[in-house]
């Protein structure tokens, strides 16, 4: 009878979800369960391990990030030092691969640990020049990641996207993990660029054939209140303004002189879209306060207001590449492309000892607010051409970086510490 069926059917219901349970578990470890790494020479198998966390992500078959630890519960940082000199180039090829690789298990290292594993990866520093926020050096090609204020989140970017010879390589070291949030979400970047064809098809064209121009806003002296307040005196690496004007005029941007000295200029047009070498992938290749926040004069071009004597402060916008303002649309289409990166990110909480290698061609990273205290160390290595597609190039050294292809994004301090 009906009556007898439903009775069975309540009976069976415990099994049936146990069934489900069992199912749904076994499909979500087979989707994460720690994978042969790629590229990893055998000798050095029996040292690390692959491991999972909840935030992983598998994208194309690999775990986003891949998380190596050591084998070895006792290991510390001289056995990571050790290890990533043993991978030798084959470290290059798996960053390459997965797009984000994390170092964690050696436990709490130092400043100068990182230092040396950042060395370890054989490519030569960055030129500095062009870093887009005022940071502090702690020890050779280590300094203090941007000093955004902990209440401000820092939207995704490209390191140095606004600059002609970007990093190949983003590494950040956590020294002190924040009481609560700060984070360094990442996220694949042509899942951005995608989301931007298929949703504003005609932004995208528009954005892909006028690229857009980066303005700033310097100050004649570094302001380290600010997350862009490093000085057009540093930033051009100038004295007068004689020589603050040679030197935009070489690199093809316009200027304009403020009040008090501050100074505003505009790039020459670059690429917001541009394709990746080596995955042959569209990537959304811009910088963070560049694409996402407004310089007040941005939209009618007018002088930057000082309304009731309120100083002018450092600020950084874009426009298209023609020189046009952004239209409502265009706004509007980038909120939207800001949006779905928070909801597509991976945000992995830091522990002391971490470190965290990007490829910055495809990959781009943001940072949470946070509670203080909390310390992250950068490194910057080796660089990138936007020349016809993203792709790694070789400069034996910071010399032969052209100082004509710097922007005037530039906002990188060589300050220090007194370490």
């Amino acid at each position: 009878t009906e009556m007898q069926f439903w009775e069975g059917a309540k009976q069976m219901l415990p099994l049936s979800l146990t069934v489900a349970t069992v199912l749904v578990t076994a499909i979500l470890l087979a989707i994460l369960r720690p994978r042969r790494v790629k590229h990893l020479p055998d000798r050095l198998r029996g040292v690390v391990k692959s491991v999972v966390v909840p935030q992983t992500k598998v994208l194309d078959g690999l775990n986003f990030p891949l998380i190596l630890s050591p084998k070895d519960p006792q290991a510390v940082g001289a056995d990571r030092l050790a290890f990533i000199n043993d991978c030798d180039t084959a470290m290059h090829d798996i960053v390459r691969d997965y797009g984000a690789v994390l170092l964690r298990g050696w436990g709490p290292c130092s400043a100068e640990h990182f230092a040396n594993v950042s060395a370890a990866l054989q490519l030569p520093a960055t030129n500095m020049a062009c870093s887009a926020g005022p940071r502090f050096a702690v020890a050779s090609n280590v300094f203090t990641a941007n000093e955004a204020p902990p209440s401000e989140r820092i939207p995704f970017h490209h390191e140095m996207a606004q600059c002609d010879t970007p990093p190949s390589l983003v590494l950040f070291f956590c020294e002190k993990a924040a009481a609560e949030g700060g984070a360094t979400p990442i996220l694949q970047s042509h899942l951005a660029a995608t989301f931007l064809r298929s949703r504003y098809p005609d932004i995208a064209a528009r954005l892909a054939e006028k690229g857009v121009r980066y303005v700033r806003i310097m100050p004649p002296v570094t302001d380290p209140s600010s997350a862009l307040g490093k000085s057009w005196r540093n930033s051009l690496r100038v004295e007068t303004h004689e020589e603050a004007e040679a030197a935009l005029r070489a690199m093809g941007s316009s200027f304009d002189w403020l009040p008090g000295e501050m100074l505003r200029t505009v790039t020459k047009p670059m690429a917001a879209l541009l394709y990746e070498e080596h995955t042959g992938r569209e990537v959304f290749f811009t910088a963070a306060e560049s694409t996402f926040n407004n310089v007040e004069d941005e939209v009618d071009g007018a002088t930057v207001p000082t309304a009731m004597g309120a100083p002018i402060r450092p600020e950084k916008g874009i426009v298209y590449g023609d020189g046009s303002p952004l239209d409502a649309p265009t706004k509007e289409a980038l909120h939207e492309v800001a949006m779905f990166m928070q909801r597509a990110q991976v945000a992995i909480p830091w522990q002391p000892g971490d470190v965290l290698i990007l490829n910055n061609s495809t990959v781009q990273h943001a940072r949470e607010s946070f509670i203080p205290p909390r310390r992250i160390l950068a490194s910057l290595v080796g660089y990138l051409s936007k020349a016809d597609n993203l792709h790694e190039v070789e400069l034996v050294s910071k010399d032969a970086v052209c100082e004509t292809c710097i922007s005037p994004s530039s906002t990188m301090d060589t300050l220090r510490t007194g370490i």
